[in-house]
């Protein structure tokens, strides 16, 4: 189980990736959404993975231009 001092970081940083992913005309890619957070690649492709299974319409695209963002639906 996580403790209350270990969950506050990650939800900081959920709630950073959220507010980053919100333009819905720009895919960000791992990388890009690490630097923002200042955490590794792997820990954003994480927290994505948790933000899908809690229901958030996070998009991914692969290959070139590709990364993430939230569908275009939900950000009016």
């Amino acid at each position: 189980m996580v403790q209350l001092h270990q969950a506050l970081p990650l939800i900081e940083r959920q709630h950073a990736i959220v507010d980053a992913l919100r333009n819905p005309h720009l895919f960000l890619t791992a990388a890009e959404l690490a630097a923002r957070t200042s955490t590794s690649e792997r820990t954003v492709s994480r927290d994505i993975a948790r933000l899908i299974d809690a229901g958030l319409p996070i998009q991914a695209r692969r290959g070139p231009g590709g990364g993430y963002r939230l569908t275009p639906a939900t950000t009016a």
